[in-house]
């Protein structure tokens, strides 16, 4: 992948979606992919602090204990500055 490639979960089929590796490089590039991981991967720490990282608002779409863990909240509020 370039990195000019934009890595998209909306298009992405089943399997890659369900691909940890796959998914944990679409929501590197842009955290906002998280929406379009399955639940399992919703609730995986080291998914959440990546799409955090990137963009903070992607908070609202990972699992309930993720969104209430003191690291993936920090995470969020420092990607804002």
């Amino acid at each position: 992948i370039s990195p000019t490639t934009m890595i998209s979960l909306k298009d992405a089929n089943y399997k890659l979606r369900h691909d940890k590796a796959f998914v944990l490089a679409a929501v590197t590039e842009c955290g906002h992919e998280v929406y379009y991981a399955p639940n399992e991967l919703k609730a995986d720490k080291e998914i959440a602090l990546s799409a955090v990282q990137n963009c903070g608002w992607a908070l609202e779409y990972l699992s309930d204990d993720l969104r209430n863990d003191k690291d993936v909240v920090l995470a969020a509020v420092r990607s804002h500055g």
